[in-house]
């Protein structure tokens, strides 16, 4: 998946896109494909900070963005 900032340059070139063409159901088209984007952003935004990465089975850690749990340990 595209992160935040990817898909934010998307939801900016569709709408610069936009601005540029005189056919109103085109530009419509555009700017509904810059909203989608600009949607997805926000979602991955919001998602991004409740992600956590596993490590191989092997081991007992849990790695969370900003810090790592041991076993029984809660998440910061």
């Amino acid at each position: 998946m595209a992160t935040d900032d990817e898909c934010l340059r998307y939801a900016r070139e569709y709408a610069r896109l936009a601005g540029l063409t005189k056919h109103q159901n085109v530009q419509d088209q555009l700017l509904d494909l810059a909203r989608g984007w600009t949607a997805i952003a926000q979602h991955e935004r919001r998602s991004d900070a409740r992600v956590l990465r596993f490590t191989p089975a092997t081991t007992s850690r849990i790695e969370v963005r900003g810090g790592v749990c041991g076993e029984g340990g809660a998440a910061r």
